[in-house]
């Protein structure tokens, strides 16, 4: 972040003061973001959960190891004894002394409770992560505060690329970095009601950042969880077409699917013969398949295989936990085409893709779906957009940020 400094600054030493430096901290970040001509895209950081997550499952690792009483909390002698060994260790360096005051004021801030809850000064693992964030932010906009949150981040860039990622995700809905935003904020960003009550923790109607994080944490680690279901058979949700399906809770699992086409890469650049079924771009037998083609290939013998009944199994009969996966990221790709073709008719037309849209305008990604999209979609220009055509260019938004994050 830049060193510029805001004036709204307060004291530390008092509730008023702390939230003050909170809300300095959010603007600086802001007009950080403005200065790199950058904008705060929350599809952009749910790409980058998985990088997220690595950073999250450190924080719960070290809350672990500060929680020496082990009851699953982490209270004020354990984290200042925490911060005091960073500290002595040299990751504060240049910064002034640990302030108790301050120490205490982060971990109050940090404990995200329903209205009225008491608050004991003791954290749990998603409160951690959030006074964490917290202090990471307090620490970038005043150079000299020692806090827990800004001594991890000294000389370790995964942390300190996370934490901006939770603070541009904040920013994607208090878009003016006034220290909260409300219920139209949200929603106007597509997302759903049960998100909304998810971060909205004490029922006031505005989520702070604290709240945010406390809720986003959840988002990052949290595989919508299917992991603790029994995978749904895939022939059900081919003969359910009437069954709602939302775009955003496909975006949600867009890491999921990325890793599956990771595979799939793998699996591509290992077969040399493959049938000409996907072939779009009608290169033929000769050049064969690329990537993206084989990609639609892999979904198209998918659903061939689960209407038949012919799931991939081990020998054993038992799925794998990958095969899993495999088969959940397939599905997503099914239901985000069924979004658009609810008669399962083998296509849609534009004017279906926007109606869809524009019925579920507060629950799917409508600032995705845009006439430029339609046109990667309509690859033979037909007004109509098959499986295979769908998946060509489903591919291609699941995997978007790849390019950039090799720049």
């Amino acid at each position: 972040m830049t060193s510029e400094k805001l004036t709204s600054r307060g004291s530390l030493s008092t509730p008023e003061g702390f939230k003050a430096n909170v809300l300095a901290a959010l603007q600086l970040a802001r007009k950080d973001l403005a200065a790199r001509h950058e904008k705060a895209n929350f599809i952009r950081i749910i790409m980058r959960f998985p990088k997220i997550r690595a950073v999250f499952d450190r924080l719960r690792a070290i809350h672990h190891r500060c929680d020496k009483s082990g009851d699953g909390q982490v209270d004020v002698g354990e984290l200042t004894e925490a911060m005091t060994e960073l500290f002595n260790e040299g990751r504060a360096q240049g910064r002034d002394p640990i302030r108790p005051e301050v120490v205490a004021r982060t971990m109050s801030i940090s404990e995200v409770e329903e209205e009225g809850a008491p608050k004991n000064q003791e954290l749990d693992v998603k409160q951690f992560i959030v006074m964490c964030a917290v202090g990471f932010i307090l620490a970038e906009e005043d150079n000299n505060l020692s806090t827990f949150g800004g001594m991890l981040a000294s000389g370790d860039d995964a942390y300190r690329s996370a934490m901006k990622d939770v603070v541009t995700a904040y920013l994607s809905f208090d878009r003016e970095g006034k220290g909260y935003f409300t219920a139209d904020e949200f929603n106007g960003a597509f997302f759903t009601d049960e998100r909304w009550a998810e971060l909205d923790v004490s029922g006031d109607g505005k989520v702070e950042f604290e709240e945010f994080v406390y809720a986003f944490s959840k988002w990052v680690s949290d595989d919508e969880d299917d992991d603790d279901e029994e995978t749904e058979d895939g022939k059900s949700i081919l003969d359910k077409q009437e069954k709602a399906v939302n775009f955003t809770r496909i975006i949600m699992r867009f890491p999921q699917i990325h890793a599956v086409f990771d595979r799939i890469r793998t699996t591509h650049a290992k077969i040399e013969n493959i049938f000409m079924l996907s072939d779009l771009d009608h290169h033929g037998m000769e050049e064969g398949l690329d990537v993206k083609e084989f990609i639609v290939f892999c979904a198209v013998g998918f659903i061939l295989a689960e209407a038949g009944g012919k799931s991939a199994k081990l020998a054993t009969g038992a799925v794998s936990d990958n095969d899993k996966e495999y088969r959940k990221a397939m599905m997503d790709i099914v239901g985000a085409y069924l979004t658009f073709d609810k008669d399962a008719k083998g296509y849609f037309t534009s004017d279906e893709m926007h109606t869809a849209v524009a019925a579920n305008k507060k629950k799917d990604a409508g600032s995705l779906l845009t006439p430029e999209r339609w046109r990667e979609l309509d690859i033979d220009h037909s007004g109509k957009v098959d499986f295979e055509e769908f998946v060509f260019a489903f591919s291609t938004w699941v995997t978007a940020m790849d390019d950039e994050d090799e720049e």
